[in-house]
């Protein structure tokens, strides 16, 4: 019992000295994938209005 606490107590103190790091980057990337979806859509936005065989395309504007 006494070797199961030791290696516990051995990996608590050593191996995350980047983790937090880590957490950054990785936060960092969604952001980055976020940021980039809505760059795309955003792009679409005007698509609808652009097809002349929609209806009421020749009612005037409301």
């Amino acid at each position: 019992m006494s070797t199961l606490i030791t290696l516990a107590a051995g990996a608590a103190e050593s191996g995350h000295e980047g983790a937090g790091a880590l957490g950054f980057i990785i936060a960092g990337g969604a952001a980055a994938a976020f940021v980039l979806l809505g760059l795309v859509t955003w792009s679409y936005r005007n698509v609808a209005n652009r097809h002349p065989n929609r209806p009421g395309a020749n009612s005037g504007h409301h």
